[in-house]
Order: structure tokens, then C-alpha cells, then sequence
């Protein structure tokens, strides 16, 4: 099992400060490793350390900034910390980086209409399906009745 995946595994489990020590030695290893980075942003946020957590995802965002899967795992750290603003729109770079993603679409639209902003979600739900027809053929046969 490579490092990565025995971090993972410990996370999974819930021992967090034993996984942080693995993610820490694979970014002194390999410091150009976003999933290490994101990793060790995630068993932050999961022991609510969101400083630190989103310090974390700051460094793996400087070594992949294109990687939507940054801005998507900050984004559940600032709904986590209370942090709406900044999470839809690390959501909102995440849509761009990666159009197809229907969770960043659903956290923004969940956000929005959390505020209040009803429209604004419906409009970009919208949006969203129309860039992803396929979305919808999923939601008709998640509502077709089982044969």
C-alpha cells in the first residue's frame, strides 16, 4: 500500500493525527503533491482546525491551481466553518475548472438558496443543466418508477 492510501485508510478510520503524520511526510517528500495537501486539509477540517485547513488547501491550490478538486474540498471546509461567502464562490472556481461537476453546482445552489437567493439558485441550477444534459436524463431515470 503506497502512502497516499495508507493515509486515506487512516483517515477513514478516524485517526486523524495518524494520517496527518503520513500527509506531512509524502508533502516533505513530494511537496508537488496536491492530494497530500488536500488530505492534510481534510483531517483538519475534520478535527474543525478549519485555520489550518484551509492554510492546507491554500498550498495545494499553489501547487495545482487548476485542480477543481482544491477549490471543491475548501469549499466544504468554509460551509463547515460558517463561511458561505467564501465557499460558493471557491464553488463557483470549481464550476469553471471543471464544468461537469454537479457537486460544486449543487453547493453553490445550496448556498444560495440557504441565503435567500432563490432566483439566483434556480437560475444557476439551470445553468447547470443546460451545460450538462445529461444531468437531467439522470434525474428522469432517478424519478422513473422500478420495473
Amino acid at each position: 500500500m503506497d502512502l497516499l492510501a495508507k493515509a486515506r485508510a487512516l483517515f477513514k478510520k478516524g485517526e486523524w493525527d495518524a494520517a496527518a503524520e503520513i500527509y506531512n511526510e509524502i508533502i516533505r517528500k513530494h511537496p508537488d503533491r496536491p492530494e497530500a495537501f488536500v488530505g492534510l486539509g481534510a483531517v483538519f477540517a475534520a478535527q474543525k482546525k478549519f485555520t489550518q485547513a484551509l492554510e492546507a488547501y491554500q498550498q495545494a491550490e499553489q501547487v495545482a491551481p487548476q485542480d477543481p478538486r482544491v477549490n471543491m474540498e475548501r469549499g466544504k471546509c468554509y460551509v463547515r466553518s460558517g463561511q458561505l461567502p467564501e465557499a460558493l464562490e471557491d464553488y463557483r472556481k470549481a464550476m469553471l475548472k471543471d464544468p461537469g461537476n454537479e457537486a460544486a453546482w449543487q453547493g453553490a445552489t445550496e448556498i444560495l438558496q440557504k441565503s435567500g437567493r432563490q432566483n439566483e439558485a434556480a437560475d444557476l441550477w439551470s445553468e447547470g443543466l443546460r451545460k450538462n444534459p445529461k444531468w437531467q436524463e439522470k434525474i428522469s431515470d432517478d424519478l422513473s418508477p422500478s420495473t
